[in-house]
Order: structure tokens, then sequence, then C-alpha cells
């Protein structure tokens, strides 16, 4: 038996991905959306275990305390998850998924399953397009503008999906999306797949008052690959404790553009893709205020925020962050 394949799609918000994901389940067989476990009220268009399973907030936290779900996220006061035996029971009875997630979440599970993943990035034509259809489906202008600052990571990720997609006209991108999957399952049912290589590396910001943890001779931040199945802000915190044996109570948050941060998720300041002859590089950059400054090793130095080559986008958020509170 073929194993089942997940077609992931990534890319900005309001692009389009429900709408493409509906029009490859109304015209494809042996498929269905991948059902995410979520603590709000199912409504009258659901089916129990077709959109969502449906929990109570006492036994979704459960899940979690049990490593039943890949990632969790909070949206809006509920609670969404993917639930890590779905998954494994599709793959393994050769069962079809497709998914809107998140960059975050897309890179960890293909992390896990590089086989059965495929990862299609959507976009729309311009970014005064994806404006526009925000705007034209009632969404406020607050939301519209945090959702815009998400967009420039977002669509960094392109170069590293296996297919691209512009949602430029809905049909015609439907039919784009049921090529790619005809054209997915047949390859990889006659053949032996060549997976790319990826590389995920996360680098550390660490802030302390003016200052920043700098390897001056080195010329680097602290930084070390990701460990299979590990989350990126969690190798941040790692690679503070291990390396320079900062604890997690004095590390006092992370800055983000974003507003506070509820799932098993925090974005990174920015994510970068690099490519090489062998690999696609995928670099996290946290940015970690610590509110002790301990001694560090040799080599490492607190150097001033404006002595190091730091990104001009980590700038801006150093300065619009100036009220720092305790959490991270």
């Amino acid at each position: 038996m073929t194993p089942g394949l997940l077609f992931v799609l990534v890319g900005p918000p309001g692009v389009g991905k429900n709408a493409l994901i509906n029009i490859a389940l109304n015209d494809l067989d042996n498929m269905s959306q991948l059902a995410t476990a979520t603590t709000r009220s199912i409504r009258p268009t659901e089916k129990e275990g077709r959109e969502h399973i449906f929990v109570d907030m006492d036994t979704f936290r459960q899940m979690i305390a049990d490593n039943d779900l890949l990632e969790w996220q909070q949206v809006h006061l509920n609670l969404y998850g993917i639930p890590r035996q779905v998954l494994e029971d599709a793959f393994a009875n050769g069962h079809d998924l497709a998914a809107d997630i998140d960059v975050l979440g897309a890179t960890y599970i293909r992390s896990l399953y590089p086989r059965n993943v495929v990862l299609i990035f959507t976009k729309p034509p311009s970014l005064q397009a994806l404006e526009n259809r925000m705007r034209q489906r009632g969404e406020p202008d607050a939301e519209i503008a945090k959702r815009m600052k998400r967009v420039a990571m977002e669509m960094t990720y392109e170069p590293l999906c296996d297919y691209v997609i512009v949602n430029d006209e809905l049909e015609l991108a439907g039919e784009r999306l049921k090529e790619i999957i005809r054209t997915e399952r047949t390859r990889r049912a006659s053949e032996v797949v060549a997976l790319p290589v990826f590389r995920h590396r996360v680098r550390v910001i660490a802030v302390c008052d003016d200052a920043v943890l700098y390897h001056s001779a080195a010329g680097h931040f602290p930084q070390a690959d990701l460990k299979h199945g590990e989350i990126p802000h969690k190798a941040a915190q790692r690679i503070l404790q291990n390396q320079f044996d900062i604890q997690p109570d004095i590390m006092q948050r992370y800055v983000d553009a974003d507003d506070p941060h509820h799932g098993s998720f925090i974005p990174p300041a920015r994510l970068e893709v690099r490519d090489s002859d062998t690999a696609h590089d995928i670099i996290f950059t946290y940015i970690i205020i610590i509110s002790a400054r301990i001694q560090p090793p040799l080599g490492w130095t607190w150097q001033p925020q404006t002595a190091v080559d730091l990104p001009a986008d980590v700038i801006e958020l150093l300065r619009t962050q100036t009220e720092l509170t305790p959490g991270d």
C-alpha cells in the first residue's frame, strides 16, 4: 500500500487556501480535510470528525499534556490542534489529507514526516490584492494591519515549498491544485522519491539593557542546529541554557512584532531562507530579553546594540519594544 500524503497549503492569511482545499475535496477521491481538535462548538454545517474533533477544554489540555497534539494554537479564545494519531493513521492506511497550516507548523510537521508531506505555497497576485481581499471580507483595519505585518515572513517561505500556486482566479488555481495532487500521487506510487535536504538552524539575539551577546572574533550570535522533532523557540532556550548557563527564570520574554502568542509555537523575530547547491537552509532568529547580565564564556562578550551588525528589522523591533514586561 502506498502511504498516505498530507498536502499542506501555506502562505499569507486571506489568500484563499481553504477555498482551494474545498475544490480538491469535492473532485478527488480518497481524500479528506485534516480534522483538527478544537474546543469551540460545532456549527450546523459541520460533522464530528470531518472538519474537527470537538472536545472540551479539560480534554484539550490533557491532550497537550499527553503529547497527543503535534502543534496547537489559541484563536479567539478557542484552542485548535493537530492530533498526532489522526495523521499517522491516515499515512498508515494510504489515505490522503489536505490542510491549511501556519508556516511554523508546516515546517515542524515536514521535519517529522518528510516522505508524507507535500508543501504548496499559495500566494496572491500581489500584496495589494491580498489586502483588498481582506477588506472585501469586512475584516477590521486593525486586524488587517496585524496580518499584513506577518505577510513578509510568510512570503519568505515560498522557495521551500514543493509547488507554488498563484490564486488569481479561483477556478484555475483549483485546477492547478488538483493537478499537483494527481502528480504527487502518481510519482510517489511509482518511484523512490529523492527528497530535498533541509537544514534548520536557530539563532538567538540575547538582549540585556542596551547590549547583546556576541562572539566578536567569529562575528556571530549564539546559534545551533535544530534537533529532530524540536520546536524552534525551545531550541533557542536550549542554546542559552547549554552554552551560557542562562536559566529560564531570567529569560524575561521573546520579542516579536505580533501580540503575545498563545500556542505551541512562538513566532521568530525573523525567518530566513538560504539556498545552496546541497541544501535549503531555514534560519529562525529569536530575540530574547535577559533580565540579568551573566558573565559569558571565553570569546563571548556583551556588545552595545549599535556595535554589531543587526538586521534592520531586528533594530526596528528592539526600538519599538521599549516597555518590556515579563512573560514569553
